[in-house]
């Protein structure tokens, strides 16, 4: 691949890094900030996968662009900040107690509040807090993209709008209960396929000329699409069936939190009476351990779990083989196929 990867996402790194210290950049000093910045810098340098800037670099090198060029590494930094800006946001509407193995951001700032004595109620502040922090990552984000091509802007702010969608979605979805599989299926599209792969990948492309070649972003698009439904379905099942240890979550998050899976969808519209007395104490926060063990029996016992699996499967195989005629520098096409089954096969 003409691109070193892991080269590139240690200058992503150093990006982040640099936007983040207080007292340069765009950042002015005030240590009453530091807590926001403080949360948001807790995120990036607890590491995460990097998805996103990754799939910037690919788009950058599909269109045949420089590696030596600094443009990728600051798409890939504001992406990262953007999805930074998601989890802080997430976490509030689940009102999640850790993140990454570690206590979420409002958790923090409500001790910080409790330990200081300040006035008024600790865990209105951490939500504050921890929505605040959210709002400058992404604003952070914004200032990260400097003079990018036109195209490449147009992309940054359908995704912004097209994962906020997908988010809104997925949560009155939660609320309302929905077991519809073309429901499950357009959050996944929304929120994974669009703002995980198509986006970052049509970002870096468009960098390089201002405008990315039909045909290139046709096949991007389409591999982009699958690779991403694959990517989130893989999330999906680890939510529910992942050990805590690896994924950084309690086990059974997800069922507490009631998400509107097409594992459950698929389970809802098989399962006999019994079963769905079981499902439906999916999203009950009082979950206990011998109930999500009874959930994921039904999640097996209906073929859920193994038809995501397959699909699973089938939509990685459809995005690799949608490379195929793909006009790319050589290298390219293989290194994002293997970049994608490690996605997909992953374990946390």
């Amino acid at each position: 691949m003409p691109i070193d990867l892991a080269g590139f996402l240690t200058g992503v790194d150093s990006a982040l890094e640099g936007i983040l210290t207080i007292d340069e950049g765009v950042l002015e000093s005030s240590e009453r900030a530091e807590s926001a910045v403080g949360a948001i810098r807790d995120l990036v340098s607890r590491g995460g996968k990097r998805v996103r800037p990754s799939f910037v670099a690919f788009g950058w090198v599909a269109s045949g662009g420089d590696a030596d060029s600094d443009l990728p590494v600051r798409l890939g930094a504001a992406i990262e900040l953007l999805h930074v800006s998601a989890l802080l946001h997430d976490d509030v509407i689940d009102g999640s107690p850790t993140r990454r193995g570690a206590p979420t951001a409002q958790v923090r700032a409500a001790a910080e509040h409790r330990d200081n004595g300040w006035i008024g109620d600790a865990d209105s502040f951490g939500t504050g807090l921890a929505i605040l922090a959210g709002d400058l990552a992404a604003a952070l984000a914004d200032q990260m993209l400097g003079d990018c091509p036109g195209e490449t802007l147009d992309h940054w702010r359908q995704m912004k709008t097209e994962v906020a969608i997908g988010q809104i979605l997925d949560h009155s979805g939660t609320a309302r209960q929905e077991r519809s599989i073309q429901s499950a299926l357009e959050v996944v599209r929304l929120k994974t396929s669009q703002y995980t792969v198509v986006r970052p990948l049509l970002m870096g492309a468009s960098a390089v000329t201002g405008a990315t070649d039909g045909e290139l972003r046709n096949s991007l698009t389409a591999f982009g699409t699958a690779v991403g439904e694959a990517f989130q379905l893989r999330d999906d099942v680890l939510g529910t069936f992942g050990d805590a240890a690896s994924t950084g979550k309690p086990v059974g998050t997800d069922l507490r939190e009631g998400k509107p899976t097409l594992l459950l969808a698929l389970a809802h519209g098989r399962a006999d009476d019994g079963q769905r007395a079981v499902l439906d104490r999916v999203g009950a926060g009082d979950l206990r351990d011998a109930e999500i063990e009874a959930i994921t029996g039904v999640l097996r016992a209906t073929g859920a779990l193994a038809d995501v699996e397959d699909r699973i499967t089938h939509r990685t195989d459809d995005a690799i083989s949608r490379l195929a005629s793909a006009r790319m520098p050589a290298g390219v096409c293989d290194a994002l196929a293997g970049f994608a089954r490690s996605l997909v096969g992953r374990t946390s």
